[in-house]
């Protein structure tokens, strides 16, 4: 089955590793602009999301893949 499926198993790995890590940094580009926070600047809304719980899971989920597909793979 590797073989076979390698190049497709690499190529979706590395093409849905980049939409999530994509829409991670848009979400984070986003929180800018949230009105109800309790911080005024828009670095600290996004600094506020960054160590959120959901911005942790988030960063948690796709930090591993893009580790890995960054050939940093001693870390892993």
């Amino acid at each position: 089955l590797e073989l076979k499926y390698k190049s497709f198993f690499v190529f979706f790995e590395i093409f849905s590793v980049g939409i999530f890590s994509a829409e991670y940094i848009l979400r984070i580009w986003a929180t800018g602009a949230k009105a109800d926070s309790k911080y005024r600047s828009q670095n600290g809304r996004r600094i506020e999301y960054i160590f959120s719980f959901t911005g942790i899971i988030d960063l948690a989920a796709i930090l591993p893949s893009n580790i890995s597909t960054l050939g940093f793979t001693a870390l892993i």
